[in-house]
């Protein structure tokens, strides 16, 4: 483990963003990350409207890729990953989407943010560094001070780093690899290693845990599948999932396990318990889906996709109970995460 290092600081940089602050707060927003063009573009999640978009600050002319985004409980706050170059994770505040922190990591990549229940602390996994047989590392950050607590080698491309409900277990979806890694919310230290997945490359992607934290699911990407184990790390079962599952998110009432098929072009609709496949909604005007965002109510999910090549990514907005396709809205180009915020008063 490495030692503790001195965190960056709160920045004083602020973006430009038009969102204005004004005596109503703000609505409920969706934040999408669009990574060929550096900016996070802020939506209302009913209509599918444009808002806001917000300029990255990275390296002049490269392109920085903001892949990971996650929202404090309060949604007072949002984080967000650099991916490319010196990968950062960044902390704007709301209302107004203004740049208020930023943390440079010392990894070769960075992925998805893993927040505790309290949103204290963020995990953020070292998905660029791996090579080979080398292992990449996750690092456990103090969100108010951006100091990162604790780093250790876990796995090779660990890609996803899951905080359970409880806030004591850290699940690491390991992509180079063929397991997963459950370590401890407090100090990252190794609980226990899972094998999943059979052939050269099951590639683990993601997680998602029950919102009682007595399970948790796993997308394999290379194998086509998502697994179940328990929070002792037993491997409970495996079913079939779609050409490619990449992310995944179960709903708020434990009762459905939502997949999206990259390859597939599909959102995958399973009942819990026993994942039995209740629906597939087709996206095929909307390649390669990606991220997957749901309301508190369970209701509705909206799923980033990230566009064909030289073209434009997007959102999708989906009924739950339905698979009905509520809204499309293009923005950006090979958008990855997205995320829903809460209104603030």
């Amino acid at each position: 483990m490495r030692g503790s290092r001195a965190a960056l600081g709160l920045a004083s940089i602020l973006l430009v963003a038009s969102c204005a602050e004004g005596p109503e707060g703000e609505g409920a927003r969706l934040l999408v990350a669009s990574g060929f063009t550096d900016q996070v573009f802020v939506l209302d999640p009913e209509s599918g409207a444009v808002l806001d978009s917000v300029a990255i600050r990275g390296r002049p002319f490269a392109r920085d890729e903001p892949h990971g985004i996650a929202v404090a409980p309060e949604g007072d706050r949002w984080y967000l990953t650099l991916a490319h170059g010196e990968p950062e994770l960044q902390v704007f505040e709301r209302p107004g989407h203004r740049l208020i922190g930023a943390l440079r990591l010392p990894m070769g990549g960075a992925a998805r943010i893993g927040l505790t229940p309290d949103g204290r602390i963020a995990f953020v996994p070292d998905y660029g560094r791996s090579a080979g047989d080398e292992p990449g590392e996750v690092a456990r950050i103090r969100t108010r001070t951006l100091e990162i607590t604790h780093q250790v080698r876990v796995c090779p491309a660990p890609h996803d780093a899951r905080v359970d409900p409880t806030g004591e277990l850290v699940l690491v979806a390991c992509a180079f690899g063929s397991e997963v890694v459950l370590l401890s919310a407090v100090d990252l230290s190794e609980l226990g290693r899972v094998s999943i997945g059979e052939g050269m490359m099951p590639m683990p992607m993601n997680v998602a845990w029950s919102p009682d934290g007595r399970r948790a699911w796993v997308t394999l990407m290379g194998g086509d599948r998502v697994v179940e184990i328990d929070r002792e790390g037993t491997l409970v079962q495996s079913v079939d999932a779609g050409p490619q599952p990449t992310s995944i998110l179960a709903t708020p009432d434990g009762r459905r396990l939502l997949v999206t098929n990259r390859q597939g072009r599909s959102l995958a609709i399973f009942r819990l318990p026993g994942l039995e496949l209740e629906r597939e909604v087709a996206m095929g005007d909307a390649p390669h889906p990606q991220g997957i965002a749901i309301d508190p109510t369970g209701r509705h999910a909206w799923v980033s996709y990230e566009g064909e090549v030289g073209g434009m990514g997007g959102v999708v907005a989906i009924e739950i109970d339905s698979g009905e396709v509520l809204w499309r809205t293009p923005v950006g180009a090979f958008v990855l995460g997205v995320a829903w915020a809460p209104a603030l008063p």
